[in-house]
């Protein structure tokens, strides 16, 4: 099945996808979707990634009315306690970031210490095409059991009962 993304101008931000000297950590790849792919991202990535992970941050506050940006360009995010994330679009000269969000290693005092996927957002029309469901199982890999914070959309809530 390919993915088919109709215009995304107002939202999909095409970069070129160089880091400082070493490669990004792809995700995973996703076989029913081979022209999507996503990475972590970490402080070999260029300052325009970093920025347009932002501006994916801004755009998932804006539509779940969050309080507050959950991500900044210029926040410290090169420690192990927090794993930004991009999804992609190969165009095969460049990739067009689409969608992203954050696990943050969480220390709760009524709970035991475990990650959480911050937040995610993913262009409308890259939802429901099995994007996260393709990548769920390389995040229980990497973080294991973890949480989902609120708030959630209709379609996340669902998805996220649906994978329990």
């Amino acid at each position: 099945m390919m993915l088919f993304l109709p215009d995304m101008t107002i939202y999909a931000h095409p970069v070129k996808f160089k880091t400082k000297g070493t490669e990004q950590i792809k995700i995973g790849v996703i076989e029913e979707l081979p022209r999507i792919e996503a990475y972590y991202i970490d402080d070999n990535c260029s300052i325009a990634i970093k920025r347009t992970l932002e501006r994916i941050a801004y755009y998932s506050k804006w539509e779940g009315d969050h309080g507050f940006v959950q991500f900044l360009a210029s926040e410290d995010i090169w420690h192990k306690e927090l794993y930004p994330w991009i999804v992609c679009v190969d165009d095969y000269d460049k990739k067009t970031i689409i969608g992203g969000g954050c696990f943050r290693y969480r220390k709760y005092s009524n709970a035991p210490h475990s990650w959480a996927m911050q937040w995610l957002w993913l262009h409308p029309y890259a939802r429901s095409k099995g994007i996260m469901s393709a990548l769920w199982p390389s995040f229980l890999e990497k973080f294991g059991d973890f949480n989902v914070e609120r708030p959630l959309s209709k379609a996340m809530k669902a998805f996220v009962d649906k994978q329990k």
